[in-house]
């Protein structure tokens, strides 16, 4: 490891513990970005301040937490320039502090799905024990707020609940997938094996927009016979549905959250949840398609029909 790559290290770890822990749910710049950024702060200076907050905790203490710009700081340090800051006025609420790091950095970085989830995972996580804070406290919930933990980190990151119990699953049987999706290394969330026994999927319903429940059942599989393929078109099936009917989840919430008149943003959030499903959709079909190769009597009539009947189920939906 070089001279610049140990001073990075440290630098992460000393702002780690600066940065208010929403912002550490967020990926830190990759290695040669952060390069570039120490380099660029060096030549011209850090030319925008890094914010902190004054945050009250659910048990009354009080800490002062970096909210933006953590790559920043790391970089200043890396470059051995003195940080510049702007310090809020008066202090904030723990729920207050996550909405505004969550807004700031779903405003500037372009998450994928996968990434959404991921982070909604770590999110979860984090809800869960302020929500174990205000009891223990004795202290009431913000107003609004509701639902499991889940359900609020899968709100808040615009992905579905589905996405976020998917992600924290990876997240407790491989942490580095997990970490490697939040980068973006890893393009997608590994889907679970359907189980055989049986397996129910329904979609769920969202505001202005109803989805149809889908229910599979599956019978637990005869003794394989000589020559007798041990893998069915059920067992791929299962998964295109599930997934279908994941990505209809996720289009709905976008579509259900333009609401009045049509403006240019509602009209460019349109285009980019549309745009998320195809991208989702050509995933899908690709893993299809690979599946197809290798899965005994698995017939390209099995895909198509079943993903092109949930999209045409789901654009003739109004915006």
């Amino acid at each position: 490891m070089n001279h610049e790559d140990q001073m990075r290290e440290v630098a992460e770890k000393e702002v780690s513990g600066l940065a208010h822990p929403a912002a550490r749910l967020f990926p830190l710049l990759n290695k040669k970005e952060m390069h570039a950024l120490a380099q660029d702060i060096a030549d011209h200076g850090q030319t925008v301040p890094i914010r902190r907050e004054r945050v009250v905790d659910a048990d009354g203490t009080e800490h002062t937490w970096v909210v933006d710009g953590r790559n920043r700081l790391v970089a200043s340090r890396m470059a051995g320039v003195e940080p510049t800051y702007v310090d809020g006025t008066a202090p904030i609420t723990e729920e207050q502090a996550v909405a505004l790091v969550i807004s700031l950095n779903l405003a500037r970085r372009h998450l994928s799905l996968a990434q959404r989830a991921a982070i909604a995972a770590d999110l979860k996580e984090m809800l869960a024990k302020d929500a174990d804070k205000r009891k223990k406290a004795g202290t009431s919930a913000p107003n609004g707020t509701k639902g499991t933990a889940s359900a609020q980190a899968a709100e808040v990151m615009g992905v579905s609940a589905r996405s976020v119990d998917r992600a924290a699953k990876v997240k407790r049987e491989d942490p580095k997938t997990h970490e490697a999706i939040k980068r973006g290394e890893v393009k997608h969330i590994p889907t679970p094996k359907p189980e055989r026994d049986s397996l129910k999927v329904v979609s769920t319903a969202t505001k202005g927009y109803t989805t149809h429940p889908v229910e599979v059942k599956l019978t637990p599989p005869k003794p394989a016979k000589r020559d007798t393929p041990t893998t069915t078109a059920d067992d791929v099936s299962v998964v295109v549905v599930e997934n279908v009917v994941e990505v209809l989840d996720d289009l709905a919430r976008d579509l259900s959250s333009i609401t009045g008149d049509i403006d240019r943003t509602s009209v460019t959030k349109l285009g980019k949840a549309y745009d998320r499903f195809g991208k989702a959709y050509e995933s899908l079909l690709d893993r299809m398609v690979a599946a197809q190769k290798t899965k005994d009597g698995l017939k390209t009539a099995l895909v198509q029909p079943k993903a092109e009947a949930a999209v045409a189920g789901g654009s003739s939906n109004p915006a």
